[in-house]
């Protein structure tokens, strides 16, 4: 979320304080890959299933839902790799970092056993697995 959401003394520490903000979401979460990504299953998670936000709003792109969240219209659940660097800079803020949701997504890399011993391959490897240590 933006950080100028907060400056009006809303809290935001518990999970419960999420029905003070307008929620981000896909509109097709639940016809799609992302229908882990969505604010019911959260609330779920944290005992909160008839929690209602004090407004949706719903986006078709993860892009646009991380834009609408810059732009300071709402809270939005997003993966990491994408707002990481905004979350750096201080663009966004990640208001309860001790509630994040596990992803059932995954990317593996293959390398055959003679592609391994290739520089190139093993720099590009080592690039790789140090970017997901630092979105993680």
């Amino acid at each position: 979320m933006s950080p100028w959401l907060l400056k009006d003394g809303r809290a935001l520490a518990t999970p419960a304080d999420m029905a003070h903000f307008t929620l981000i979401e896909a509109g097709d979460a639940h016809q799609t890959h992302l229908e882990w990504l969505t604010w019911r299953r959260w609330f779920d998670a944290h005992g909160l299933s008839r929690l209602q936000p004090k407004r949706w709003l719903y986006f078709n792109y993860p892009y646009q839902m991380v834009q609408a969240a810059l732009a300071g219209q709402g809270v939005v659940l997003a993966r990491l790799p994408l707002v990481a660097e905004s979350l750096a800079n201080g663009d966004l803020v990640e208001p309860l970092p001790k509630l994040r949701m596990n992803s059932p997504m995954a990317y593996w890399m293959i390398v055959g056993p003679r592609s391994a011993r290739r520089p190139e391959i093993k720099a590009f490897w080592q690039w790789l697995t140090l970017q997901s240590r630092v979105t993680r």
